[in-house]
């Protein structure tokens, strides 16, 4: 298992990309939990997007979490569905205030 940690920042960035090497080392990955830390004394709104391999586009079909308002000093935990991404795939996020909100990613390899 797999763990990822990184600040989401407001013109948003990528959590998670599924590692490998399409012509030549095709991977899978299962995301199998998120947590979002929002360690500031203000609430922060968060986006999630689904995204396949770069330049795959932000759009409103591959959004899987809008609007979602974490409230000071509170974790947002992601755990109850499992994500499978193939490689260049890949988990974008964004928030309204930049240095408020942390992510971590855990995933495991499973092809």
């Amino acid at each position: 298992m797999a763990i990822n940690s990184t600040l989401i920042t407001t013109s948003g960035n990528d959590i998670f990309t599924c590692p490998g090497t399409a012509s030549t080392d095709e991977r899978e990955y299962a995301v199998t939990c998120m947590m979002f830390c929002n360690y500031s004394t203000q609430p922060v709104i968060l986006d999630v997007w689904l995204l396949g391999p770069t330049p795959a586009a932000i759009s409103n079909t591959s959004i899987v979490m809008h609007d979602l308002t974490i409230p000071a000093g509170e974790t947002f935990t992601f755990d109850t569905e499992k994500i499978v991404l193939s490689t260049g795939e890949r988990i974008h996020a964004m928030v309204d205030v930049n240095t408020r909100l942390s992510v971590t990613v855990s995933s495991m390899r499973v092809s």
